[in-house]
């Protein structure tokens, strides 16, 4: 027969809601052997308490957003214009941020007072955020 893959059931599994198990099946006896091994063990575990769960969830997530920030975080500036009068420049920034989620308002305003030698990094105003689709990128007005 053919082989083909089966999610198991995560709660039959008793995993917690980032797990997920999937079982490449060659047979029929195959499934019956994995229910034997699988799902009558597990099922005799404790389920984890809405408590428990919620810890390490948050435990995940703190975890993943570590691995995150560590990542390289490149800024193009383009269309830049200067405003005499008032003694403002505003341009666009182009962010470069593979692997990561979007980069903090916060983060962006260190970055560019750095760049254009800012004592004041709250002088820095950033918006109009706009992430392009697939990620890794993302648009900005400063």
């Amino acid at each position: 027969m053919q082989s083909w893959p089966r999610k198991l059931s995560k709660i039959a599994l008793g995993l917690t809601w980032h797990q997920s198990i999937t079982i490449k099946f060659k047979t029929l006896m195959d499934i019956d052997y994995c229910k034997k091994a699988f799902y009558v063990p597990l099922l005799s575990l404790p389920q984890p308490t809405a408590h428990s769960e919620e810890k390490e969830r948050k435990q995940w997530r703190r975890r993943r957003q570590e691995k995150m920030a560590d990542k390289a975080v490149t800024i193009r500036t383009r269309k830049f214009m200067t405003n005499r009068l008032l003694s403002r420049k505003r341009f666009v920034i182009d962010v470069l941020h593979p692997g990561r989620p979007n980069v903090s308002k916060a983060e962006l305003k260190e970055k560019l007072a750095r760049m254009y030698d800012v004592k004041d990094p709250n002088a820095i105003f950033v918006f109009k955020s706009r992430t392009h689709f697939d990620g890794g990128k993302s648009t900005r007005i400063g």
